[in-house]
């Protein structure tokens, strides 16, 4: 993103919206580092929100941090699994290992084709000794072993919008959703009343409509949609 750019799209959108949330994979202080223009936008009176680890983790302004307590009694299996998966990826050139702290992310990007699939028995039968508390999802030429009872991105979105509008949200507010990945998908799903977007390629069944790539979007966004 070029210099500037976040600050001024953070800035267009909480001028104009009654809440923005910006949900990811990702850690959140890693999408923090992506936003540093975050506390000027909130301190113009936004409401913003970072959502990270799927919906482990987010950042609001009225809550501070909060992090899902099925998330944190997970970590000692999280690092388990991590310590094993360090050494067995070392057979799978072009693979990496990205430990989120609160989510694991085995990314297979620059391996050679086949190993996506390929990799799936081989965690599946790592997150089977953990009694069902870890469980493996696709991602975007990954895959992400999250902790059961946390929530997805769908659930953390229901979530935002029912503490803030109540569980009617639907017939007051209109909500729209950007996604780019496959775990975008439980957003989509989970928020019937919404306009969903998908942006780029990635097949998401629930998107009603598409943009061609994350410059489509930014173009949109800073045109004040």
């Amino acid at each position: 993103m070029p210099p500037g750019l976040e600050a001024a799209l953070l800035g267009r959108l909480a001028g104009g919206l009654d809440l923005v949330a910006l949900v990811s994979g990702r850690a959140l202080p890693s999408l923090v580092g992506l936003f540093p223009g975050l506390e000027a936008a909130r301190q113009r009176g936004a409401s913003v929100y970072l959502v990270g680890n799927h919906g482990a983790e987010w950042l609001g302004p009225e809550s501070g941090l909060r992090v899902h307590p099925a998330a944190i009694a997970a970590r000692p299996l999280l690092a388990g699994v991590r310590d094993r998966l360090a050494g067995m990826l070392d057979h799978w050139p072009g693979t990496r290992l990205e430990d989120k702290g609160l989510t694991l992310t085995v990314h297979y990007r620059g391996a050679a084709p086949g190993t996506g699939p390929a990799l799936q028995p081989l965690l599946e039968e790592l997150v089977s000794g953990t009694n069902g508390r870890l469980y493996v999802v696709p991602a975007r030429m990954a895959w992400e072993i999250r902790v059961r009872g946390a929530p997805t991105k769908g659930l953390a979105l229901r979530t935002l919008l029912d503490r803030r509008y109540g569980p009617d949200w639907a017939d007051s507010v209109a909500v729209v959703l950007f996604g780019d990945d496959l775990t975008d998908e439980s957003a989509f799903l989970a928020l019937p009343g919404a306009l969903t977007c998908r942006v780029g390629p990635v097949p998401l069944n629930g998107a009603q409509t598409c943009l061609p790539d994350p410059a489509a979007l930014r173009r949109l966004l800073m045109s004040g949609c």
